[in-house]
Formats: structure tokens, C-alpha cells, sequence
């Protein structure tokens, strides 16, 4: 029943995701028009514009000459905007020059002038007058379409342009936010360590894809049409990074985690350098967009096959259908989008992959806050966990064959001597008052502490045994915490297995001291020892099992991260060993 919930959610998911994918890539703009004339205050010119031609330059094959005359002029019209992609243009009004790109200076760093608007005033008297413009290529790779021209009025075009790119700009500033928040969030809340690198590459993910379309359309050009080099560069940088931030962003799977990693370092590096080769005017961006595309291509082949194989044939993981199908998706829009913006210099009306980028980092944010809500879950369920450990832990430690024990030497002391008796009641009264404030305690205790807890217990032991018994301390190091209850029930099983079990006179050794990366105290006794293959990985059930051992090395592991290690001869002693890492701000 739960493995048919999880393949319905998916499936539900998945019909969602194509649903909204679907309205919008329906219900996109476009800046072309079906008409010459848009309304009143704007006038298209295309192939049904009157005394419209296009040819090609005799003497320059990569030159397209377009003509026409001006009939007519658009209400409030002042100017002819010709949108470029990566092309040099000339416009000429019955062969006189009045426009140039070749004035634009855009220097050693690119052979391209980039996208812009060739602006060039229009008055009533040109009506009758013959229009050229001339276009030259300036990358072979790129397919080049007539230029969209239009008479209007600066104001007009850039309201007109708005309104056709609206839904596409809105997404993509929200991509831009929602990509911002992430990686803020990242390193604001305290977030597991996956968790917060996954957040962190998404936000970038997110944020560069979104600058990269949001940098590629006509209005924003037009709103800095006076710096549309920079616009132009911003996008084609966000355009080498983006790869590289969205597989290190898929990168922190519990599972086939190295090919996603690899593949994103791979595109970071070819990313740097091809920033560095674009800033030194040695290659041009427009010219490496080609490897870009083909670098894309095959990693989504290569990412296809690990799915394919390692997830479905393989273990069929049901649960992350849904994941799949949508990274897939991803990936597909994305190449998509490249394959347009290498061979037409821009991705305008082609907005499936903006949306299909935008609806992922939505999915992600619900998923990382699942994520997150699953993660609380978890300590609020180890710390019940814990609760009861310590519970069973107290009553174990409260054992009441050693409080008769400890009592009954009390009594044979106060009629030996009184001031052993006193100090027998000073240890006990400490011991049991560490034992209880213990129960109190959530997290870990100092060091001190614990040891002090320990000191009263050999005390006693030390009352009881006598000569036959001996404590060492060996203290170098007390700057670190360790859970509480966690060293007498050590040193309690030193001495009851340990000592009491061999003949004669036997030392227990309580020793601590730092290493480069950890605290280390060990817990040394001379007595029987025994054969640590019996232990059984301290499970409960084993024969030789010491519980309190169990509990110390589980809690040890939760609440410090350390680890419990034990090193036994039998006849010659026991080591037992905890090991807590040193925390980075130490």
C-alpha cells in the first residue's frame, strides 16, 4: 500500500509538472507580430512591408542588404529600431550613413558587438525615402534571421516589448529571487550538511539561469542599450556557469553522487577557462558556444544511462520517479534552450526551458523543506531515543547489589573508624548527587564533571577493595565534553570484570590527552581482560555483551560524534578508548 501511495504521488507529481509546463509554453509572447501594423504608435517592417527586398552584397557574401520605403509613420513614431544579434549593421536613408555599429567600442574582449538596438531618428520628412540596412554576420555557426525592424517611438517599443515578455521576464526575476533566497537560507538556517550544499547550488543554479534569460531579452536590452556589450557578456557567462552549478547542485545523492560531481567540475573548469581566454581576447564565447552545447549534450547521455541502468533497471527506486523524470526534464529543456542560443545568438520565444527551470526550484524548495522536516523528525526522535537510553542507563548504573555494598561498608566503618566512615558518606552522597543531576542533563557534560563522578566511584570501590585495588590518574587534557555517564560505567566495568576477576593486586589507570584532531581518555585495568571477538559488536543479545558499554559507545557516537574502542588481552587487561573530535572553532 505505501509502494502504491509513493508511485501515485509521482505520478501525480509528474502530471502536474506537464500540466503547468503546458499552459505556459501555450501561452508564451513574442515580439514578432502577425501584422505590419501593431496599433497606432507602432509599425513592424517585414517582407509584406510596402517596397520591402532582401539580397545579398555582391562583393560580400556575408553581407544581407534589406530595403524598403517609408510609407507611412506610426503615430508619435521618432525613430527605426533594427534588434542585432551578433552582427555588424549599417543604415542608410537614400544612401546617406546614419548609423554605424562599428562606432560601438567593444575592443579586444569580443569580435561581436553582442545583442543591441541600431536606433536611428526618423521625421516626417523621410517619408518616400528608401531605407537600407546591412547586416554582416559575424559567427558561421549561427543561423541568422531577417532582423525584426520597427518604427516607433522609444517609450512605445519598450511598453509594446514589456507586455509581449512579461510572463517570461516575471519568471525569470522570480528565478533570479527564489535562486537568492536559496543560497541565503543555505547559510542562514542550520541546515544538515547536504541539505545546505544542495540549497546553496540551487540558488546558484536558479540565479545564474535566471540573469541568463532575463539578460537575453529585447526589453532589458533596450533599457541599456548604451552598455548592451555588458548585458550581452553577463548572459553568456551565466550561460558557460550554469551546467557546472546544476550538477553539483544533483551532486549530494546518497548514490551515484561521482558522476554528477565529476561532470560539474568538469564544466567549472571548462567555464573558467573559457572566461579566462574570452577576458586575455585570445577566443571569443560566441566561437566556444559550440563546445559548450556538445559538452551538454554528452553529459546528458552520460546522466541518462546512470538513471536508466542504475536506477530503474537496476533497484528500481519508486520513490524517486517523480526526481527523476523531472531532472530529466531539466536537462532536456536546458539543452533545448543551449541549442537555440548557439545557433540563433538568443533564446527569445523559447521560454519551455525558463518555465521548466523555474517549476524545478519550486519542487526543490518543497523538497528541501520536506528535507528539513524530516531532519527534525529524526533528533526529535534520537532525543526520545536518548531520553529512554538515559532512563534505562540510570537504573542499570543504580544497581542494588552496590548500594548494599557501599552501605554495608559504611556500617563496618563507623565502629572501625569514624573518619573513614565520614569520608565513605562524603563519596557515596557525591556519587549519587552526580548520578542524579546526570538524569537532568540534555546534552553533553564537561569533562571535569565526569571525572568527578568517577573519583567518588573509586573511591568507594577503593574503601571496599582496599590494598587489592589501585587508581591511577593520568590527566593532560580536561578542555572537552563528553555525554553524561559516560566514564564511571568504564571504569565500573574495569574493576567488576576486570580486577575482581584475576588474583591479587590490580590497577586501574584513567588517562586523557589531545591529539591533532581529537580529545582522547582511555581507561586502562591489569586484570583478567578477554577475548574482544565475543563482544558481538556490543549487541544486546551477546553472551559476553557489557550493556553499560553499549550505551556509552551509542551515546558517545549521537551526542559527540566520537567513537568507543576497546582493546583486550585476555591475562594481561583491558583498554577501552573514547575519542572525540575537535570541533573546527576550537
Amino acid at each position: 500500500m505505501r509502494r502504491f501511495s509513493k508511485i501515485l504521488n509521482s505520478i501525480l507529481m509528474l502530471l502536474i509538472a506537464a500540466g503547468i509546463i503546458t499552459v505556459l509554453a501555450v501561452s508564451y509572447s513574442t515580439l514578432t507580430p502577425s501584422s505590419n501594423r501593431i496599433g497606432r504608435d507602432i509599425l513592424y517592417v517585414d517582407k509584406d512591408y510596402p517596397g520591402f527586398s532582401e539580397q545579398t552584397a555582391e562583393e560580400h557574401p556575408d553581407v544581407k542588404i534589406y530595403s524598403f520605403t517609408v510609407s507611412e509613420m506610426p503615430q508619435g513614431g521618432e525613430s527605426l529600431f533594427v534588434w542585432m544579434i551578433h552582427a555588424d549593421a549599417w543604415i542608410f536613408v537614400d544612401d546617406e550613413l546614419l548609423y554605424d555599429s562599428g562606432d560601438m567600442n567593444y575592443g579586444h574582449l569580443s569580435k561581436s558587438p553582442g545583442q543591441y538596438w541600431a536606433i536611428v531618428p526618423m521625421f516626417e520628412d523621410d517619408l518616400g525615402k528608401e531605407v537600407r540596412v546591412e547586416v554582416r554576420e559575424i559567427y558561421n555557426s549561427m543561423f541568422y534571421d531577417t532582423p525584426v525592424m520597427i518604427l516607433s517611438a522609444q517609450g512605445n517599443l519598450f511598453s509594446y516589448c514589456a507586455r509581449t515578455e512579461a510572463a517570461a521576464l516575471i519568471v525569470g526575476l522570480f528565478c533570479i529571487v527564489l535562486g537568492a533566497v536559496y543560497a541565503a537560507l543555505a547559510h542562514i538556517m542550520q541546515l544538515g550538511e547536504e541539505t545546505r550544499r544542495r540549497a546553496d547550488f540551487i540558488g546558484i543554479f536558479l540565479a545564474l539561469f535566471g540573469c541568463y534569460r532575463v539578460a537575453d531579452m529585447p526589453v532589458i536590452t533596450l533599457l541599456f542599450n548604451d552598455h548592451s556589450l555588458m548585458v550581452t557578456y553577463i548572459s553568456l557567462i551565466c550561460f558557460t556557469w550554469i551546467p557546472a552549478a546544476f550538477y553539483l547542485s544533483e551532486s549530494n545523492r546518497q548514490t551515484y553522487n561521482k558522476l554528477y560531481r565529476f561532470i560539474g567540475l568538469i564544466f567549472a573548469v571548462l567555464a573558467f577557462v573559457l572566461l579566462l581566454l574570452q577576458v586575455l581576447g585570445i577566443r571569443d564565447f560566441g566561437q566556444d558556444s559550440d563546445i559548450v552545447f556538445i559538452c551538454m549534450f554528452l553529459s546528458f547521455i552520460a546522466v541518462l544511462i546512470d538513471y536508466v541502468y542504475g536506477r530503474w533497471l537496476k533497484h528500481r527506486y519508486s520513490a524517486e520517479y517523480y526526481r527523476i523524470g523531472m531532472f530529466l526534464l531539466v536537462c532536456a529543456s536546458v539543452i533545448l534552450d543551449y541549442f537555440l542560443y548557439y545557433r540563433n545568438g538568443n533564446t527569445r520565444n523559447a521560454n519551455i526551458a525558463l518555465y521548466v527551470v523555474c517549476l524545478y526550484g519550486i519542487i526543490a524548495g518543497f523538497e528541501m523543506v520536506r528535507r528539513i522536516r524530516l531532519r527534525n523528525d529524526e533528533v526529535t526522535r534520537q532525543r526520545m531515543e536518548l531520553a529512554e537510553r538515559k532512563g534505562a542507563i540510570m537504573v542499570s548504573q543504580m544497581k542494588p547489589h552496590f548500594i548494599y555494598n557501599t552501605m554495608n561498608t559504611i556500617y563496618s566503618l563507623c565502629d572501625i573508624n569514624i573518619e573513614s566512615a565520614k569520608q565513605a558518606i562524603h563519596d557515596f552522597s557525591g556519587y549519587l548527587r552526580h548520578h542524579f543531576r546526570s538524569m537532568e542533563c540534555i546534552g553533553p557534560v564537561s569533562f571535569d564533571e565526569e571525572l568527578e563522578h568517577t573519583r567518588f566511584y573509586l573511591s568507594i570501590e577503593k574503601m571496599r577493595f582496599g590494598d587489592a585495588l589501585n587508581v591511577e590518574y593520568e590527566i593532560e587534557e580536561n578542555d572537552f565534553e563528553l555525554p553524561p555517564l559516560s566514564l564511571q560505567p568504564i571504569a565500573e566495568n574495569a574493576v567488576r570484570h576486570g580486577i575482581r576477576e584475576k588474583s591479587g593486586r590490580g590497577t586501574v589507570t584513567i588517562r586523557s590527552y589531545r591529539t591533532d584532531d581529537a580529545c582522547v581518555v582511555e581507561v586502562k585495568d591489569d586484570g583478567a581482560g578477554f577475548d574482544t571477538s565475543i563482544l558481538g559488536d556490543l549487541k544486546p543479545d551477546s553472551e559476553h555483551n557489557r550493556i553499560a558499554l553499549r550505551n556509552v559507545s551509542v551515546r558517545v557516537e549521537q551526542m559527540c560524534q566520537g567513537q568507543l574502542m576497546i582493546d583486550s588481552t585476555p591475562g594481561e587487561g583491558t583498554v577501552v578508548t573514547i575519542s572525540i573530535p575537535i570541533k573546527k572553532d576550537a
